[in-house]
């Protein structure tokens, strides 16, 4: 482990290569599960990944 928080990591590696769809749908999916919907809605929708 890293004793990074996992969201920014999966966060991070998204918004580095966003033309990747898995890494999209593993960034939202992990949103989603620790309920964090609106952010999940506010990344994709506008495009900001802001931490």
């Amino acid at each position: 482990m890293t004793g990074r928080d996992p969201l920014k990591i999966y966060g991070e590696r998204f918004q580095n290569n966003s033309d990747n769809v898995s890494y999209g749908l593993d960034y939202a999916d992990r949103l989603l599960n620790a309920k964090r919907a609106r952010r999940c809605n506010r990344c994709f929708k506008t495009g900001h990944f802001s931490r």
